[in-house]
């Protein structure tokens, strides 16, 4: 069974073919704020796509993943 889908990762003007392998999510964590009424100590958690061209596994920010089998829909405002 493929667990992978063919997409390319964009960034910039360069679309670099790829292997999607799912969203994953990556949390840091921040320390309290030195300043008065700053925020507490604690984690920040963003999504990442985890992808793999080059024959490494890369993570990319969502917008920057687009998948090959899927035809763009086109917005009108």
């Amino acid at each position: 069974m493929n667990m992978t889908r063919k997409c390319y990762v964009v960034s910039g003007d360069k679309e670099t073919p790829a292997k999607f392998y799912g969203v994953f999510q990556v949390a840091k964590v921040v320390g309290e704020s030195p300043l008065i009424g700053g925020h507490s100590a604690g984690q920040v958690m963003e999504p990442v796509a985890v992808v793999e061209y080059n024959g490494q596994l890369h993570k990319a920010y969502l917008d920057q993943v687009h998948f090959e089998d899927v035809e763009a829909e086109k917005y009108v405002q």
